[in-house]
């Protein structure tokens, strides 16, 4: 559970997009090197290039790539690239909605695919380098949580980036066009499943891939008294990204009209968060049960007797009827 600590958690949060292009996958990003930090903190605004570099004849000497050479013989097979949903793209000063970002397993790479660029960009932490494919060259795979480069793609050089600390957000321009990254803003206040799921893809991610536990299903569609269930949450949490999908798809599959269920979404200073201090919510996710007006029960983090939906259950069947 995600304990309220306003001022660990906005310090985390201001350092999180400029490291994650300095840190591998699976490496924390209070873990990257200070030589890495520095690559990534220049505070001029990059010029718009008058015209972009020619490709480079060999991927194992080209700046825009960083990979190397394919042996002889064999077909060129770039790594899977991983969907992130933690960053918000900016082009030409208007929000794309529809971008997605990508980070390539095991590297610093982040793959950047936006709707309104007829070319993708490629972030690369050494030299602080962008380089760019035809969007033709990326293929989606499942449904858009995973991509590839197809094969003999050669990115071309496009640039460089910058971050401006003041905003956290990474800044380059590929062609005329000026792209901006930035944190995506956690959703805050009543929210609703569908919402979460527009604005996180990983909840609903989770909540598809969950098979909950039918005799705690059956109990869930048994209950027969009128039940509230508030959820305060966080779409950054990594705790709640795990446990919320999980009571969402117990609450569907149970569909018990009875059970009436609220999301509330809370900022990563929740500590000082009204809402959240009003109904005395220490950690996320928090999951209380109301009955005729009157709190019976509560869920404070991960379940210390089994999954969420054997949880919930053991609650309902400990209300009085």
């Amino acid at each position: 559970m995600k304990k309220a600590s306003g001022v660990v958690l906005a310090v985390a949060w201001s350092m999180a997009l400029p490291m994650i292009l300095s840190c591998t996958t699976g490496v924390p990003a209070d873990q990257a090197s200070n030589q890495e930090r520095g690559a990534t903190t220049p505070t001029q605004d990059p010029a718009p290039p008058q015209a972009a570099p020619s490709a480079p004849s060999s991927p194992a000497t080209g700046p825009a790539t960083g990979t190397a050479p394919a042996q002889a013989g064999a077909p060129a097979v770039d790594p899977p690239w991983v969907a992130r949903y933690d960053f918000a793209l900016e082009v030409d000063g208007r929000p794309s909605p529809d971008a997605c970002f990508y980070q390539e397993v095991d590297s610093r790479r982040i793959l950047v695919n936006a709707p309104e660029l007829s070319r993708a960009c490629i972030i690369t932490v050494e030299g602080a380098r962008i380089s760019a494919v035809d969007r033709s060259k990326v293929k989606l795979e499942g449904d858009g949580d995973a991509a590839r480069l197809l094969p003999g793609t050669q990115p071309e050089a496009s640039g460089t980036y910058t971050v401006d600390q003041k905003e956290n957000s990474v800044v380059f321009y590929l062609g005329s066009n000026r792209l901006k990254i930035l944190p995506k803003m956690p959703l805050v206040g009543p929210t609703g499943p569908e919402e979460i799921s527009r604005h996180s893809p990983v909840y609903r991610k989770g909540k598809e891939t969950y098979v909950p536990a039918p005799a705690d299903i059956a109990a869930l569609k048994a209950y027969g008294s009128p039940l509230e269930i508030e959820v305060f949450f966080g779409t950054w949490c990594p705790h709640c990204k795990v446990l919320v999908p999980k009571f969402m798809k117990a609450i569907e599959q149970a569909g018990n009209a009875k059970v009436k269920v609220s999301y509330h979404g809370v900022p990563r200073e929740f500590g000082s968060y009204e809402p959240a201090r009003a109904k005395n919510v220490t950690g996320i996710p928090t999951f209380i049960f109301w009955k005729d007006g009157r709190e019976v029960g509560r869920i404070p983090g991960e379940p210390t007797n089994g999954t969420i939906e054997h949880a919930v259950a053991e609650i309902l069947g400990s209300i009085p009827r």
